[in-house]
C-alpha cells in the first residue's frame, strides 16, 4: 500500500564502537586501546575510559583529568572539589580544569553518540561526595556520640 510508506519511520541507526571513536577523533578525542574491550580517550588535560558493550552505549568507566598515567575523577569534599585518582593522590580542581572537564564531558557525549541532560548542561557534576558531616555514614556500624567524645 502507498499510504503505509508515508508514516513508516526509519529505524534509527545504532553506531558502531569504531564509528563512535571516529566521532570523537573529529572533535579531537584522541584514542588508545587498554585491551579487554576497553578504550582510553583523551584531549589534554582530560582524559576517560570506555567500555565496549555491543549495540548498546559504551560505559564510561572513569572521566576526569590526567595525573600521570591515572585519571583523576572529581570529588567534592564539601568545601572544595578535588580529582581523586585511584592511588589514592587528591588534586585541588581549579576553575580551567573544570571548565576543560565539563567541555570535554560535552564533547564525550556527542561524539558518542548519547543524550545530554539539562542538569549536566550547566556545569560540572560529580558522583562522588564526601562532606565532613556525612562521615561514617555509610560504614556498617557509626560512631555513637559518647564513643567520638571519649576519643579526644
Amino acid at each position: 500500500m502507498v499510504i503505509d510508506m508515508f508514516f513508516k519511520r526509519e529505524k534509527r541507526k545504532i553506531p558502531s564502537f569504531a564509528a563512535r571513536l571516529d566521532n570523537l577523533k573529529k572533535l579531537g578525542i584522541e584514542n588508545k586501546s587498554e585491551g579487554a574491550g576497553k578504550t582510553r580517550v583523551f584531549r589534554a588535560p582530560c582524559a576517560a575510559v570506555l567500555e565496549d558493550r555491543g549495540a548498546e552505549p559504551p560505559a564510561i568507566l572513569a572521566c576526569g583529568i590526567l595525573a600521570g598515567e591515572e585519571i583523576g575523577v572529581l570529588w567534592s569534599a564539601g568545601y572544595q572539589m578535588f580529582f581523586a585518582t585511584p592511588s589514592g593522590q587528591k588534586i585541588p580542581a581549579l576553575a580551567p580544569q573544570l571548565e576543560a572537564l565539563h567541555e570535554f564531558k560535552e564533547d564525550l557525549k556527542e561524539g558518542l553518540d548519547e543524550q545530554s541532560f539539562y542538569n549536566e548542561g550547566l556545569g560540572t557534576t560529580t558522583a562522588l561526595h564526601m562532606y565532613d558531616r556525612l562521615e561514617d555514614r555509610d560504614s556498617t556500624a557509626p560512631k555513637k556520640p559518647w564513643e567520638i567524645a571519649t576519643e579526644l
